[in-house]
């Protein structure tokens, strides 16, 4: 990879996955500074769930069997897929042989078992994230940020626009569910902590 201007190889339309990984390594940090620069939507499963804020725009929500619209469209529809200390269960995949069909996927984890186990990893990098997560993000850096931000402005309004039109729906009001739930607790409280019995 050269680093004086975009490449091909980063896609067109990529995608981040984020998992428990980067909670129990203490990364999550460096994932945001990433996106940010990037402008890279996020998807989280549900370890990860905290790493990176759900008031972010690109952050789309939670993959899988359990995840938004615009999560599960974000993976299927990405042609690069960067998985960061997240295992690929059957809860995030669904059909292993429909998923991210048209992605190369790399996928970070420090457990080896789980490189390749469900889903196959175009590449792999077998490590911690405290010092595979800072080398990756200084090879990204050695790249022309803001041509990569243009490189993959289409697939954000895309993924984007995915987000506005199909948000997580609720219910008929004479239910109580645990988002309504949630989000009546926010209203009086600047932090919530919710805890379920």
């Amino acid at each position: 990879m050269k680093p004086s201007k975009p490449s091909k190889k980063l896609g067109s339309g990529p995608s981040s996955s984020r998992g428990g990984g980067l909670i129990l390594s203490e990364t999550a940090s460096l994932l945001r500074t990433l996106v940010k620069s990037l402008g890279v939507p996020v998807v989280t499963t549900l370890m990860g769930k905290g790493a990176i804020p759900d008031s972010w725009d690109l952050q789309l929500g939670l993959a899988g069997m359990h995840g938004s619209y615009a999560s599960n469209m974000g993976i299927t529809d990405c042609d690069l897929l960067l998985s960061f200390g997240a295992r690929f269960d059957d809860r995030v995949t669904g059909d292993v042989e429909n998923f991210a069909p048209n992605a190369k996927i790399v996928h970070f984890d420090i457990d080896k078992v789980e490189i390749n186990k469900i889903v196959h990893a175009d590449i792999s990098v077998n490590g911690d994230l405290r010092w595979s997560l800072p080398l990756f993000i200084k090879k990204m850096k050695a790249l022309d940020e803001k041509s990569l931000q243009a490189q993959y402005g289409s697939w954000r309004e895309k993924v984007l626009l995915n987000k506005r039109q199909h948000p997580f729906a609720s219910v008929p009001k004479s239910v109580i569910t645990p988002e309504a739930l949630f989000n009546a607790a926010k209203t009086h409280t600047d932090d919530c902590i919710l805890i379920g019995i």
